[in-house]
């Protein structure tokens, strides 16, 4: 199926157009939609209102309205439309290519001054629930990309409305440069923003804002039944009770991560939920409780390497309770070890790791003070800052972690970071920290 070209534009489309042109090319009924309503509630033809592999160009001309109490819950799992295999999308074949939908101005340039600013202009849509009944913008399977979209929830309601709650099937839905902007302040909330039991879903340089820790309002999570892969990289989360549930596999990479209860609630102990986790060059600030907790669960696949702890109210790695070290028959010999490295942690309240994390759970052996952790490091004296757009400053490095002759605080070679995080944890060029033995690939900087 050859690929079109669509076009929504709030301010200058109808829902008499075609949405074959731009603003610029009306002429008779061939003119932008009005609304991402008209492709998707209203669509149902994929001959007339676009379907497999087209392109949708979602013009910032001004906010689109869509009520949640009209309009909830599409699916992308119409195959008479959307055409390709639902479970397992083939990119590589023109029939099974996803649809694509990007934000752009009234010139068709791609809105952005950068991937991940929270300032920068996108493409608004203004989901909107007028009723105390949860609505979902979108439901079940079926793959899609969106770039440079703005979610924001502008309800008025009891409840302040989800992304999505996915039950089954295999891909989901991928979010580049997009803000979800849950923030404001509801008298009840969803569970979790974004809900999947099977359906991956990945997000790179994207926005989480969350209503707040007392919101009990989840941002992520991913699998709990079969598990699927889930990728997270440099995205910003504020105001989350907890970031990101996980049950799956997949990388949490290059994040800031501030004001929220609960970083990582790891939950891998379903039998089919199998898989690496890596949690590498994040930043967790200001968390209320545990930045990252295994729940007591044993199965986990995990590396954690690179992270900056700050401020954590809780536990920097807290094991949960005794279950955590279940070698039951359901775990068997699948049980997963993994290995936390060279992350630094200040002011963890109520210390790098609890009583439920033994030794022999990270499978290497480290420095007996951290508990067998290796290379990680307790400092103080550092001096940290975010500002409302995400902006990090490094204010005071503790002497322990001068750098001195170019090596970090590790002993590694430093390769010239560009940031002040990057001096305090890149890994070096060599990889390989001062005394050890093991090889790391090369890690950037933390955040950027």
């Amino acid at each position: 199926m050859p690929q079109r070209e669509f076009y929504i534009d709030p301010l200058n489309g109808s829902t008499s157009y075609d949405g074959t042109t731009s603003a610029a090319n009306i002429s008779g009924t061939q003119g932008p939609f009005k609304s991402i309503t008209n492709v998707l509630w209203e669509g149902g033809d994929g001959s007339t209102k676009g379907g497999t592999g087209d392109v949708f160009y979602l013009v910032a001309s001004t906010g689109d309205l869509v009520y949640a109490d009209d309009y909830h819950s599409y699916s992308f799992q119409d195959t008479a439309r959307w055409g390709y295999n639902t479970y397992n999308v083939d990119i590589t074949d023109p029939y099974y290519k996803p649809p694509v939908f990007i934000g752009v101005d009234e010139n068709l340039n791609v809105l952005g001054t950068g991937p991940g600013d929270p300032s920068a202009t996108r493409y608004v849509i203004n989901w909107h629930n007028t009723t105390s009944t949860q609505r979902e913008f979108f439901d079940e399977r079926g793959t899609h990309i969106w770039n440079n979209v703005e979610w924001l929830s502008t309800s008025t309601g009891g409840r302040n409305g989800m992304m999505y709650y996915f039950t089954s099937g295999g891909n989901g839905p991928y979010y580049i440069n997009c803000k979800f902007d849950f923030s404001q302040t509801q008298t009840s909330y969803s569970n979790d923003l974004f809900s999947s039991s099977n359906p991956s879903a990945s997000f790179r340089d994207c926005i989480f804002l969350g209503p707040g820790v007392a919101s009990s309002m989840d941002c992520i999570k991913i699998g709990q039944i079969y598990g699927q892969h889930a990728d997270v990289l440099n995205c910003k989360f504020d105001g989350w009770d907890v970031v990101y549930k996980n049950y799956a596999c997949g990388m949490f990479y290059g994040n800031i991560i501030k004001n929220c209860g609960t970083g990582f609630l790891l939950m891998q102990d379903n039998v089919y939920a199998q898989g690496l986790t890596e949690i590498t060059n994040n930043l967790f600030y200001n968390i209320t409780n545990n930045a990252i907790d295994f729940d007591g669960k044993a199965r986990f696949y995990g590396f954690i390497c690179n992270n900056l702890f700050v401020d954590i109210g809780g536990y920097a790695f807290a094991g949960g309770d005794a279950n955590f070290f279940d070698y039951g028959s359901a775990q068997g010999s699948n049980w997963g070890k993994c290995q936390a490295k060279r992350n630094v942690i200040q002011n963890a309240t109520s210390g790098v790791y609890d009583a439920y994390i033994p030794a022999s759970f990270l499978g290497v052996t480290g420095d007996a003070f951290l508990g067998n952790f290796v290379d990680n490091v307790s400092v103080t004296g550092l001096t940290l800052s975010i500002d409302s757009n995400f902006g990090v400053t490094l204010e005071s490095i503790p002497s322990s972690a001068f750098m001195r002759n170019s090596k970090d605080l590790f002993g590694a070679t430093l390769n010239a970071p560009s940031t002040p995080l990057g001096f305090l944890l890149n890994t070096g060029a060599s990889g390989e920290s001062s005394g050890g033995s093991s090889q790391e690939p090369e890690q950037g900087r933390v955040v950027s």
